[in-house]
C-alpha cells in the first residue's frame, strides 16, 4: 500500500490513509455521507472517477469537499 495515487487512474484505486485535504482541512467519515458505500472511514478516495482522490470536510461552510 502507498499513499501516493496512481496518475493512470487518476487514484480510483487508492487505498491509502491520508485523510487531510490539500489546504489542510479534515475529512469526515464516508458513513455519514450520501456515499456511505465507501466505507466507514475518512480517508481521501475517487468513488467519483473525477480528477482525483477527494473528501468530505469537516468545515462544510468553508468547503464542503476538497481534494487531497
Amino acid at each position: 500500500m502507498t499513499d501516493c495515487q496512481n496518475a493512470a487512474t487518476a487514484g480510483s484505486d487508492y487505498s491509502g490513509l491520508v485523510d487531510v485535504t490539500d489546504s489542510g482541512l479534515r475529512c469526515l467519515a464516508w458513513s455519514g455521507t450520501s456515499r456511505a458505500h465507501v466505507g466507514d472511514h475518512s480517508y481521501c478516495r475517487n468513488p467519483t472517477q473525477g480528477r482525483g482522490v477527494w473528501c468530505y470536510t469537516d468545515q462544510p461552510k468553508k468547503k464542503r469537499w476538497e481534494y487531497c
